[in-house]
């Protein structure tokens, strides 16, 4: 992969958000299959208390029960919880990994990359970090770069409790590909994008991207995939980001997702480039069935990581393949559709305002109508 700098965020990504580049998108999914990958085996019953938030595989065998490959496993990653009404802290659990590019995956990547990915919350004591959003100095990880830069309380609390694992990973991995061009790529979903912006701060301030060892090698990019990633600090903590050259960011967020808006208090601000996600999966039919489950169903359907997913793919589309095939999902009355969707066989999705403009639009047409017959019973009754 020669232009992975680029996709890395080297011109940050400069002429490759509007439209979607195609390496991009490729690029993305690579990595939420990834993350994927811990949310599908990471146990989610809380009916099952040994399980519960513990790695469904041992780190060994993870890469070849998941089915993905170009990457070797290094360790796993735990983090537990403090808070201030307790000492005692919640029950270790399992967050993500630590991974090192194979030779094969190296040849496929174009570099050495050290991989590490956050999953986002699962369990309760996850929500129980979410929520708990008042907020600390960021002093622990930037150091004398702080000033007044703060970040959330409940993520640095994860953070802070499995730091250790992931810097001591990082640094022996630096080390042992000294003499090859290595990168650090950190990503993560929703908790898990607020995770990975925390570790590449905290490594970049702490210069354990720098490959000392070497003196003909650079040292190691550092970039962050956030995906629907919450706030994680004030506009101090942004500004220290904004000074670190080495580390790139890009958060990729649907439009109609509510949680990169968290939290809602204006001591919070956004970080670096953003690619908005604009497919969608409503139709007119949606709504115009206004439920409590439908609601709700739409609001969180974007967040879900396997949604975003399937819109970022979608992304590239070509506008008018997109309007033709909008045409095909929303008249689904229609008893052409069927005939349509053989030569037009990709469902379509599209925005909510265009929902409403077409539903607008056929409003028009019928009162259009309704004025003409109006008009030729008043002439002629």
């Amino acid at each position: 992969m020669s232009n992975w700098k680029e996709l890395s965020g080297k011109n940050n990504w400069l002429g490759l958000l509007k439209p979607l580049n195609k390496s991009l998108c490729d690029k993305l999914i690579h990595y939420s299959k990834r993350i994927e990958a811990v949310y599908d085996t990471v146990g989610q019953s809380i009916a099952n208390p040994l399980s519960y938030g513990q790695p469904t595989y041992e780190e060994k065998d993870f890469f070849s029960k998941v089915g993905l490959e170009h990457y070797t496993m290094n360790n796993y990653v735990y983090g537990e919880s403090k808070f201030d009404f307790s000492d005692k802290a919640l029950p270790s659990r399992w967050f993500g990994f630590v991974a090192v590019a194979t030779d094969e995956g190296k040849k496929h990547l174009g570099r050495r990359e050290i991989l590490i990915c956050w999953r986002g919350t699962v369990t309760i004591m996850d929500w129980i970090n979410d929520l708990h959003f008042n907020q600390i100095s960021a002093s622990p990880i930037l150091g004398k770069h702080t000033g007044n830069a703060c970040i959330h309380a409940g993520f640095f609390s994860i953070y802070k409790s499995a730091r250790d694992q992931v810097l001591t990973a990082v640094e022996k991995l630096v080390k042992q590909y000294q003499h090859e061009e290595i990168s650090i790529t950190v990503t993560g979903h929703s908790l898990g994008s607020a995770l990975a912006i925390l570790t590449t701060f905290d490594i970049v301030a702490k210069r354990d991207n720098s490959n000392s060892g070497s003196s003909s090698m650079t040292d190691a990019m550092v970039t962050v995939f956030a995906f629907s990633s919450p706030k994680v600090g004030n506009s101090d903590f942004v500004n220290v980001f904004n000074k670190f050259k080495n580390l790139h960011l890009l958060h990729i967020r649907h439009i109609l997702d509510i949680v990169p808006r968290l939290p809602p208090t204006p001591n919070y601000s956004t970080i670096r480039t953003v690619l908005d996600i604009t497919y969608t999966t409503y139709t007119i039919n949606e709504f115009l069935r206004p439920t409590i489950n439908s609601i709700s169903e739409m609001v969180t359907r974007f967040h879900i990581l396997k949604n975003l997913h399937e819109a970022i793919e979608k992304q590239p589309e070509e506008i008018s393949r997109l309007l033709l095939l909008m045409l095909v999902q929303q008249f689904t009355f229609f008893p052409t559709q069927p005939i349509l969707k053989k030569f037009l066989p990709q469902q379509i999705t599209v925005l909510p305002i265009g929902n409403t403009l077409l539903l607008a639009i056929m409003l028009a047409i019928l009162s259009f109508l309704m004025l003409k017959l109006m008009n030729y019973y008043n002439l002629y009754v």
